[in-house]
């Protein structure tokens, strides 16, 4: 995937998350599992409008950070990292390194997500990614270090990248239906989804 691909995937799945999230503090009649989901998200996003447009950027920059070790990809036009494609800038280390920043520095969480969101959508490409470089890496011709024995392909072109966005704009569509009780089915959907989702949440909250 390229950095554009990477861009409307993120989006994509941003705009599902706030959307669900709108659907959860409608409808979910268990307080202590929806005082637990939106600290989680106000930990991620703080409602200080100056610290969550930064946040918003570091979700952006994760989002294409991990190809900086491609000259010619969208971040590594201005800041190139010269190491070999898909190796050190495509393992969990970095994610869970700047998760734990994110302990301490709280807009650190959303650029891990989004390098988070980077790695898993490569993961389905031709030569995929190994996570935890360099143990189980193999060789690929025509990429990097990559998981041994991998062999999920799914690479996203322009069109199956649209598609992907499409599917999930789409379930975001039947969200704001549910809430809105336009549509019987969709209603039924994310009622029933609704419920799952809270009921599994209060498996952890009290």
């Amino acid at each position: 995937m390229d950095g554009k691909q990477h861009l409307i995937t993120g989006a994509a799945i941003a705009t599902f998350n706030v959307a669900m999230y709108k659907q959860i503090t409608a409808n979910w009649t268990n307080s202590a599992a929806v005082d637990f989901v939106t600290t989680v998200k106000d930990f991620i996003i703080p409602q200080n409008i100056i610290i969550g447009i930064f946040a918003v950027l570091l979700y952006i920059l994760g989002l294409l950070a991990p190809d900086c070790d491609k000259p010619y990809s969208t971040l590594g036009k201005y800041f190139y990292v010269p190491i070999e494609h898909r190796t050190w800038l495509h393992t969990a280390y970095i994610i869970i390194m700047f998760a734990i920043l994110g302990i301490f520095i709280r807009p650190f969480i959303a650029f891990a997500i989004g390098y988070f969101i980077h790695l898993f959508f490569d993961s389905f490409s031709a030569c995929g990614i190994c996570w935890f470089n360099p143990f189980g890496y193999k060789h690929y011709p025509n990429g990097g270090k990559v998981k041994k024995g991998h062999f999920i392909i799914l690479y996203f072109n322009d069109i199956t990248a649209y598609i992907v966005c499409f599917v999930v704009w789409l379930l975001v569509i039947c969200y704001v239906l549910g809430v809105m009780n336009l549509v019987p089915i969709f209603t039924v959907f994310v009622d029933t989804f609704d419920s799952s989702f809270e009921s599994f949440i209060s498996l952890f909250v009290h």
